[in-house]
């Protein structure tokens, strides 16, 4: 299990091999540098490119500071008591051996050069400090995965700024592994922030 967290300044957060986005980018000629803005334009190719599992995308939630947890496991690590919802299946595909975990800003703002090379060179002394990262890579066998999206919080503790809140991927992989969600991603209430009304 390899937990990062992550500070969203967008309403959503992406999960993708940078190597199979770039490729599928290129091959659909999909414009830059909005691939969300293209993707909303033409939903058959966001829908490809979720499908295929160039990109696994969590999106329609608040801006927030998130735990993002990447399991090989069949069952939530997190506590049962935290559990708030489990997904149909995504797919995520890899083949370089890592996956960046980021603010959707990555796909509003697309540079392949930065995201094929991302975390080859040192980080920022500045940036060193900061508990949360508005971009992680995580090392990751390649392979094709069957990604099951479990959200969670902590709504015991009262404290809403410091409470663990945030998404576990639970990983099979699984070379048939296929996409299992009928409809629009858009039609998932994937919010885990849980404001006080």
């Amino acid at each position: 299990m390899t937990e990062v967290k992550i500070m969203t300044q967008t309403p959503g957060l992406v999960v993708f091999d940078p190597v199979v986005l770039a490729d599928f980018i290129a091959s659909r000629h999909v414009p830059v540098p909005n691939v969300l803005e293209s993707f909303s334009h033409d939903p058959s190719l966001g829908n490809e490119a979720i499908a295929q599992g160039c990109l696994l995308p969590i999106y329609s939630i608040p801006a927030w500071d998130y735990r993002v947890r990447l399991t090989e496991a069949a069952r939530p690590t997190v506590p049962a008591e935290w559990v708030l919802f489990e997904t149909p299946s995504f797919v995520l595909q890899v083949t370089s051996g890592r996956v960046l975990v980021s603010d959707s800003w990555a796909i509003m703002n697309w540079e392949s050069d930065t995201y094929l090379h991302y975390g080859d060179q040192p980080i920022d002394a500045k940036y060193v400090t900061n508990e949360f990262k508005v971009t992680e890579r995580v090392n990751l066998p390649n392979g094709r995965y069957q990604v099951t999206l479990i959200g969670f919080c902590d709504q015991q503790n009262l404290d809403v700024e410091t409470r663990p809140c945030g998404y576990e991927l639970l990983l099979a992989r699984d070379e048939q592994a296929v996409f299992g969600i009928i409809g629009s991603i858009d039609n998932l209430e994937l919010d885990v922030v849980k404001l006080p009304e």
